[in-house]
């Protein structure tokens, strides 16, 4: 396995065209797309958008305060022409006004509630951008392993291919002297030609899983670490399922944002009936009007201070109030069945990822028996061919057994890891310290 490690990181860097390509740990991948995933800096936007709702509801508990200003310039010309010699007269006028006004809310209960609620959406935000970090750390692992999975199932097609050719040959050259028939040609050949087909598809999977990677980090020239043949296998700790699904009811984040959601609807119900209440305010106006006439000397200046409370009844809107009511009441029945829904995802996904630890860990633990096992029949097949106990058709089934055992072996393996990482996820405590715990079981190629 070592030596197939190795080949798969020359692999990986000469058929990327890379004659320098970057050797990126998984701790790397995950340092260099904290900048270049475009989800991940799509969520800390969302952020910074959705938090703004706090300073926005409390700006509409707190006074406001504009400056006015007017100037209006009149000519004025006025004709007397009941008298015999008719009289007329010009004045003109110019009028200046400037000053302040200050209002401040006494009570609106829709802003009241709205402040209540802005809380709660600054609170579900940050929760938000904590459950896309951790996702990210999900996708970029995911992503990485992917790659090395599917090299793996590459060098692995590729040695298969090469031992069905080596049959295939021999098999030819037993029918040449009489030794085999041509069903054990035609046998070998069909499993070279299968093995061909596999190839090619490996290749392929190669190409997507590597561009997958590439969509995350943005970078496309690397050669990734290898995973150690091994790794420690612990069970979750404690090896309770209830404990774990307990915990995520409690702390699992995407539960935790819906328990928010709830709330923030039921905010939202008693902040439209607010909209129907009576609303107060404090305005005070202060003013200096300044007037000129063309027939006076001096301008005429008048000070002016306001203050006063208003008060607003709403009385009929059309039915409008009452039908945005209804509306706000489905969405709060809405988000209370959402709430339950997530619940219910949160304890399947949290028993499921202990399964997957619980049960990986002795998957892969029986895997490497098998391929030790497996092993162990081909030499014996092989052994039986030449002394004519077996055929050579035993000899294929062999040898593809083992090859099916390996790769269920590989895929086990990046399994268990990722089985990890989800049950941290599941309740809500996955972090950067995990995937440093996780990257010390990957070895740098020829390390």
């Amino acid at each position: 396995m070592r030596e197939i490690a190795v080949a798969i990181g020359l692999l990986l860097c000469s058929e990327a065209g890379y004659a320098d390509a970057l050797s990126l740990s998984l701790l790397d991948a995950y340092q260099r797309g904290l900048t270049q995933d475009p989800r991940l800096a799509a969520a800390d936007a969302q952020f910074r958008s959705e938090k703004e709702a706090y300073p926005s509801a409390l700006a509409g508990l707190l006074p406001m305060v504009g400056a006015l200003g007017a100037y209006a310039y009149t000519d004025q010309t006025t004709e007397y022409k009941n008298f015999s010699t008719p009289l007329a007269g010009t004045r003109s006028y110019q009028w200046y006004r400037y000053g302040a006004t200050v209002t401040q809310p006494v009570y609106r209960k829709d802003r009241i509630e709205g402040f209540g609620q802005a809380k709660l959406l600054e609170a579900q935000a940050g929760l938000r951008l904590e459950a896309a970090s951790q996702d990210y750390i999900l996708r970029v692992t995911q992503a990485y392993i992917d790659v090395l999975l599917a090299l793996d199932n590459l060098e692995l097609s590729r040695i298969e291919k090469s031992a069905n050719e080596g049959q295939r040959l021999r098999a030819k050259r037993a029918f040449e002297v009489g030794t085999a028939t041509v069903t054990d040609v035609s046998d070998a050949q069909a499993r070279f030609d299968l093995t061909a087909a596999r190839e090619i598809a490996a290749v392929n999977n190669v190409e997507v899983a590597k561009e997958n990677l590439t969509r995350v980090i943005g970078l496309g020239a690397y050669t990734l670490s290898m995973l150690a043949t091994d790794i420690p296998l612990t069970p979750p700790n404690p090896a309770d399922v209830d404990h774990w699904i307990k915990k995520a009811l409690t702390a699992n984040l995407q539960l935790r944002i819906a328990n928010h959601g709830l709330d923030i609807a039921a905010y939202e119900v008693e902040r439209t009936k607010g909209l129907a209440y009576p609303s107060l305010d404090l305005v005070a106006t202060y003013g200096v009007n300044s007037q000129v006439n063309s027939a006076l000397n001096h301008p005429l200046d008048t000070t002016q201070t306001d203050v006063q409370l208003q008060l607003s009844v709403p009385l009929y809107s059309g039915g409008l109030a009452s039908s945005r009511l209804r509306a706000i009441q489905a969405d709060k029945d809405r988000a209370a069945r959402m709430l339950e829904d997530t619940r219910r995802q949160v304890i399947a996904l949290a028993q499921q990822a202990y399964l997957n630890v619980a049960n990986g860990m002795e998957q892969v633990r029986a895997l490497q028996q098998a391929v030790l096992s497996s092993q162990g029949s081909l030499d014996a097949t092989q052994r039986g061919l030449e002394v004519g106990l077996r055929t050579a058709l035993d000899v294929l089934n062999a040898q593809q057994q083992l090859f099916t055992a390996k790769r269920d072996l590989a895929n086990a393996r990046y399994q268990y890891l990722m089985g990890q990482l989800r049950l941290k996820y599941a309740v809500g405590e996955l972090s950067e310290r995990d995937l440093q715990a996780l990257d010390k079981w990957f070895v740098k190629r020829g390390g």
